[in-house]
């Protein structure tokens, strides 16, 4: 038998009585309702309790007026309080003739404390009916408190004899329980019933079923007129007739409806520990099951587990399977006082659990640990481990956290093999895909790992080879090198042997294995497998970074391989190539493929030609590593055109170019300033002819300038010539033509003028067809200068 955890006596209550008084008999001195006595503790906070939630409803009197009991927590008070109807006057003396009584006057006689162990074992709704109820007003001033050792009207005993009696007593006490026993569900219960004993023994009857503490703060009234009020009752008996229109057990309108005469109820979730307590209430001894309730509140668990204990506690029952491991995790999280107390009865049938379930043997292996299971801890380590196997080998399931070690005296030599023994077992008969989770078990049990069977290590690193994201790596652990090496090995051997294999296994295996390798080792193909996906992969400053740490760290003789590698599956961009020119020896045997996009860049007539792509196509020619006719002349060019740019009156270098140039307008388009300058230098009309319509608007514009300029005082046939071509092309914008034609008008309509021969002759010996086309433009301009239009045109234009 364990000790008592509640208490068994009752203590003094403070009292409040309320009624209508005559002029001079209230605590105020006023006539009318009002409170007529009260005890010397029960002050003004008291009486606002018991005035706002526990006065008798009057509203509630039908043919036969009733007694009410209702009851309350509120502001530190615990407020149980009886209304009694007085249906006539009292003889009181002095008379006062001028006053009238009420005609629905009544008695609320109220008990109050603010200590609730008052109350005892019992709950405030037994008070029904007690003994210290008063029916009829006493004098006015102080009332006398309920002296301690009061009784209930209606025992426990009674209760359960009425509930057992009911044919439907077990489902609506476990509705009822269930309901109150939900801390989620504030909803407010509502009994529907003409007798006020019934309903309340429904009420003694669940609260008898809560925790002390928990059933002293549930309130509830009976009866109330409104069921829906705002008052804080958690329960409400309400008379038929007065129940609200619309409101059943089939729509309770957001409440809990029972209907006590019809023995019917709104739909209610039921909790299966509910279910236990009801169960025990019905059948048990009442005082140990008082002590359970009690000590199932106070275990900190919840429903379920909390049940389990208190009758593994108090009527020595096996703990249901559900909750088993929660009770023996109480033993784990107990003191050492009430582990001595409790753990005698409750080890043993923890212990001896048939079939115990996983939760049970982690507690109770944690109870080993702790050196409070002496003589079982080898036996529950074995069990679980077991358990934890079947887990790994059937589900996959793995716990990661390692377990603390049993004492000494308790996990042997021969407790070790034992554990080796099942883990090789479950080790060559598992699925691959969990051999990790078998290896990882022994280092959480802490047991060596154990030996591997040759085929099933075989068929392992043929699964992993695979499958190298769905399994963790087995080589991070004791003893997992040897493995990690063997899948090296056919990793490796798949890579050499097919280069499509080869890529397959680096895209799958790069993240990983890459961090196999301490250096460069091109002679290993899972290496340049890995090296080959990590460039492809990555985006360019962080290849130039890798390939420049590769190159600088490879051998001679694998530079060309290394190369090769390391742009297999990706193009270079301008700073790789740069880091080739950079880098690599002159000479250097390197793919001409790695160049392509270099070479499509350079030699495409519409792209725009960057200067750094042909100083780094300069570089790599020059160092013998990119050898291409075509971007060679490229190149040179560019650099003819780069002295160009020093030297712009250099007469031979642009008859060099100018046919080059025509054939490629990109090298055109990046150096058109220094063409500008060399064609505004030049005598070669071929030059001007072949590339000034190719030149842009803004060129063209500047070529102008520079032609207006030395037209002021014109020396040059050619310049004569170049404006022509100017004007006729359209190769200036509108203002500059116009410009150009007063000027080049102005010296060809002056007779004998030395300079327009001259013009003449440098055509004819430049091409007849152009000579003659330049000569019909003259003879044109001179007949068309007669008229009066041209002249009023020109007159302006040469200042005339």
């Amino acid at each position: 038998m364990v000790d008592s955890v509640v208490v068994a006596t009752t203590g003094e209550l403070d009292c409040l009585l309320y009624t209508h008084c005559r002029p001079g008999e209230s605590l105020t001195g006023e006539a009318g309702f009002g409170f007529q006595a009260a005890s010397a503790a029960a002050g003004t906070s008291a009486r606002a309790v018991v005035a706002e939630h526990l006065l008798h409803d009057t509203a509630t009197w039908s043919d036969s007026p009733a007694t009410s009991l209702a009851h309350i927590h509120a502001d530190g008070w615990f407020a149980t309080a009886s209304g009694t109807p007085l249906t006539e006057s009292t003889e009181r003396e002095p008379s006062v003739p001028e006053f009238v009584e009420p005609d629905r006057n009544h008695l609320t006689h109220a008990v109050v404390t603010t200590d609730d162990a008052a109350y005892g074992p019992w709950r405030p709704a037994q008070l029904w009916n007690a003994d210290l109820w008063l029916t009829e007003p006493i004098p006015p001033g102080p009332a006398e408190p309920v002296e301690a050792g009061w009784t209930p009207g209606v025992s426990t005993e009674t209760v359960r004899e009425y509930i057992g009696a009911q044919e439907y007593r077990t489902e609506w006490l476990v509705a009822l329980h269930s309901i109150l026993s939900d801390r989620d569900d504030q909803r407010r219960i509502i009994l529907i019933g003409d007798d006020p004993g019934e309903i309340l023994t429904w009420i003694s009857a669940v609260t008898l079923l809560l925790p002390r503490w928990q059933a002293l703060r549930t309130g509830f009234t009976v009866f109330s007129s409104d069921p829906f009020d705002y008052s804080p009752h958690r329960i409400v008996g309400v008379r038929p007739d007065q129940v609200p229109d619309g409101v059943s057990p089939e729509y309770p309108h957001g409440a809990h409806v029972f209907d006590v005469t019809a023995r019917v109820h709104s739909l209610v979730h039921l909790d299966p520990a509910s279910q236990d307590w009801v169960d025990l209430f019905l059948t048990a001894d009442l005082d140990r099951f008082g002590d359970a309730v009690e000590f199932a509140a106070a275990s900190g668990l919840p429903a379920s587990p909390a049940m389990s204990l208190a009758r593994a506690c108090y009527f020595d029952t096996i703990p249901q399977r559900r909750d088993a491991g929660k009770v023996a995790n109480w033993l784990v999280c107990s003191t050492l006082e009430q582990y001595v107390q409790r753990s005698p009865g409750l080890l043993g049938m923890l212990l001896d659990y048939p079939d115990p379930p996983y939760d049970l043997l982690v507690a109770l292996d944690d109870l080993a640990t702790m050196g409070r299971l002496d003589g079982h801890g080898a036996r529950i380590r074995l069990a679980l481990l077991e358990s934890e196997r079947r887990d790994v080998t059937e589900v996959g399931i793995y716990r990661p956290d390692r377990l603390d070690r049993l004492p000494d005296d308790q996990w042997r030599d021969e407790h070790r093999d034992q554990a080796v023994t099942l883990l090789t077992d479950a080790l060559n008969t598992v699925h691959p895909d969990r051999f990790h989770l078998v290896l990882r078990l022994a280092d959480r049990f802490q047991v060596d790992r154990p030996e591997w069977d040759p085929a099933a290590v075989t068929r392992f690193i043929a699964w992993w080879a695979e499958n190298p994201h769905l399994s963790p790596d087995p080589g991070t652990g004791p003893g997992g090198e040897a493995l990690r090496d063997r899948l090296r090995a056919v990793l490796r051997h798949k890579c050499e042997a097919d280069y499509a294999d080869a890529d397959r296994i680096g895209r799958a295996w790069s993240d990983r294995a890459w961090l196999w390798f301490e250096g460069p080792d091109f002679d290993d193909a899972l290496y340049c497998a890995c090296l080959t996906t990590m460039m492809a992969t990555s985006d360019e400053d962080d290849r130039v970074d890798l390939a420049a740490r590769q190159l600088r760290a490879v051998k001679p003789t694998d530079v060309e391989w290394a190369v090769k590698v390391l742009w297999r599956r990706c193009s270079p961009g301008a700073a790789e190539w740069r880091l080739l020119a950079d880098q690599l020896e002159p000479g250097t045997r390197v793919d001409q493929q790695l160049f392509a996009p270099l070479r499509e860049e350079l030699l495409n007539p519409d792209a725009r030609l960057q200067p750094v792509w042909l100083n780094i196509a300069a570089d790599l020619i020059r160092n013998e590593l990119f050898d291409d006719a075509d971007v060679s002349i490229l190149v040179a060019h560019d650099a003819t055109l780069r002295e160009l740019a020093e030297q712009p009156d250099s007469e031979e270098d642009l008859l060099a170019l100018t046919d080059y140039l025509v054939e490629t307008p990109q090298l055109l388009r990046l150096h058109e300033s220094t063409v500008i300058d060399a064609l505004s230098h030049t005598r070669l009309l071929h030059a001007i002819l072949s590339l000034l319509h190719r030149c842009s608007h803004a060129g063209q514009d500047r070529y102008a300038l520079s032609l207006l300029s030395r037209l002021d005082e014109p020396t040059s046939a050619r310049d004569l010539y170049s404006a022509y071509i100017v004007i006729t092309r359209q190769l200036a914008g509108g203002a500059r033509i116009r410009r150009l034609e007063a000027i080049l008008h102005g010296i060809l309509l002056e007779e004998g003028e030395p300079l327009t021969e001259r013009a003449t002759q440098v055509v004819a010996d430049l091409d007849e067809a152009l000579h003659q086309e330049f000569c019909d433009y003259i003879d044109r301009l001179r007949v068309e200068a007669g008229t009066p239009l041209v002249q009023r045109i020109l007159k302006p234009l040469l200042g005339g």
